[in-house]
């Protein structure tokens, strides 16, 4: 399969679960990003530039924009970002909201940034391929001395989510997964619960840009 083919894949797979689901119907939704707030910022103050992977219709931009952040949201799915855009409000002027895929050739950041933020994308990331590309386009993108605030399902959380498989990790695996271009410096585990309260253990890891 070629990485256009697979791209078109990802991004029909992703238009469909946006286009049939409300957020009480997404398992990875969260009222409040709390925890990816806090790691964000506590590397990240007033004036940094954020770029969050996956943003889906996650109210993290808006906050992040609220608080005085210069934001980039990228998701596969313009269905999950024009829902974003209706969400943040009176933000939604301020952040930059990009259709794009990740693992693309397609689009590039027009400066670094101090911050990647990605809850629950990299861990659907099972081909090799995938993970290498992601991982080179997180060290083109974060400024020298930035950091990358990566969240995946952790050892024992599910393995699979939205019908498709998914790689799990420790902070050591997460931390080994971006190699030499980055350094772990933090982990956090958190439980998330599901709107129809399930639970879904996730593994943070803040990685420095060397």
């Amino acid at each position: 399969m070629s990485a256009a083919t697979d791209t078109l894949d990802r991004r029909a797979h992703w238009e469909e679960v946006y286009l049939e689901k409300e957020e009480p119907r997404l398992s990875w939704h969260q009222d409040d990003p709390q925890l990816s707030f806090d790691l964000v910022t506590k590397v990240c103050p007033r004036g940094g530039r954020v770029l969050d992977v996956g943003g889906g219709t996650s109210l993290l931009g808006s906050r992040l924009a609220t608080s005085g952040h210069a934001v980039i949201v990228v998701d596969l799915s313009g269905a999950a970002l024009r829902r974003a855009q209706e969400r943040a409000g009176a933000a939604r002027g301020q952040i930059r909201w990009l259709v794009a895929d990740v693992c693309g050739q397609s689009w590039s950041v027009d400066e670094l940034v101090d911050v990647w933020h990605d809850r629950a994308v990299f861990h659907f990331l099972t081909d090799p391929d995938d993970r290498r590309d992601y991982v080179a386009r997180a060290a083109r993108s974060v400024r020298p001395g930035g950091h990358a605030v990566v969240a995946a399902f952790a050892l024992d959380g599910p393995e699979q989510c939205s019908g498709l498989q998914v790689q799990r990790y420790d902070a050591r695996a997460l931390a080994a997964a971006f190699g030499p271009d980055f350094t772990l410096v933090e982990s956090q585990r958190e439980v998330h619960t599901t709107p129809w309260s399930s639970q879904q253990p996730f593994v943070y890891a803040v990685l420095q840009r060397a």
